[in-house]
């Protein structure tokens, strides 16, 4: 009853109307018709008057409170709506900066292989021609220089594995909790809405995942040259690495969807993120 009058106040004027000025009056009459009495005109009046103006005493009162109660459930809410954006913002700026940070070495290592396959000129069908005797050190000189990048990558990347799956379950979590108060913008290709935002961060986490493989490939040609400082065999190198370019189809793999265009459509989205960012900070 009491939820229905708070939700209905025209209900609770009328009951209070109907009580107060119907009923109570009405009760009143039949007891003293009942029990007698002889007061005067002069004497009602002035019970009545009195009567009237406690009753809408008591309303004005109970109208005064109940808008400021209004106005403080509002004030309340209003803050609380602020504290759930600025938290939802923080932990969005959180996610994508761990973003940017795993995209950054992924980058390191999907440039470095890149220009190293082109600067030795490396096809991917070409591999036979290294088994010449003018070429055979191209081979050697490039496995060699892999694993050189290798060495001075391999602590940035060591525990990105580990962080890559906080970071995934940190993902759904914000898109479950936090993802419905973030302050989008309909101009921004990748966070113009709640469905656009949540896809772009699922994209986010698929193409850093398409890039483990840049590491994976490092890592393996870096192991012919561990290779060859054991039997010092050339032509080694090049069956090596044939055998893993017609297997694994490195070039494609480099030069296609799961490389550059990838890595440039993580870009894309952590500068939508960033731009989204800033435009909130304003």
């Amino acid at each position: 009853m009491g939820k229905i009058f708070k939700e209905h106040i025209l209900i609770t004027f009328a009951v209070f109307f109907l009580v107060m000025i119907i009923i109570v009056p009405s009760v009143i009459n039949v007891l003293m018709n009942f029990v007698g009495g002889n007061g005067t005109n002069d004497g009602w009046l002035g019970f009545w008057g009195g009567y009237l103006g406690a009753t809408f005493t008591i309303l004005g009162v109970f109208l005064q409170l109940r808008h400021e109660n209004e106005v403080e459930k509002n004030r309340l809410k209003a803050e609380y709506s602020k504290k759930l954006r600025e938290d939802s913002i923080e932990s969005f700026l959180n996610i994508i900066d761990n973003f940017n940070s795993i995209n950054m070495v992924y980058s390191k290592y999907y440039v470095n292989l890149n220009e190293l396959i082109n600067k030795y000129g490396i096809t991917g069908e070409n591999l036979n021609d290294f088994y010449k005797r003018e070429k055979i050190d191209k081979a050697k000189d490039f496995v060699c220089e892999v694993y050189r990048i290798k060495k001075v990558l391999e602590n940035e990347v060591s525990d990105l594995d580990v962080k890559y799956l906080k970071l995934s379950n940190l993902v759904s979590s914000y898109r479950i909790k936090q993802l419905p108060f973030l302050k989008f913008d309909k101009n921004n290709q990748s966070f113009a809405d709640r469905e656009t935002a949540a896809k772009s961060l699922l994209n986010l986490l698929k193409y850093t995942k398409q890039l483990f493989g840049i590491t994976n490939y490092f890592t393996i040609i870096a192991s012919f040259f561990e290779t060859y400082l054991t039997d010092n065999d050339k032509e080694n190198i090049v069956a090596n690495l044939n055998a893993r370019w017609l297997g694994d189809n490195i070039i494609n793999v480099i030069k296609s969807a799961n490389g550059k265009n990838v890595s440039n459509k993580l870009d894309e989205i952590i500068k939508n993120a960033e731009k989204l960012s800033q435009e909130y900070i304003r």
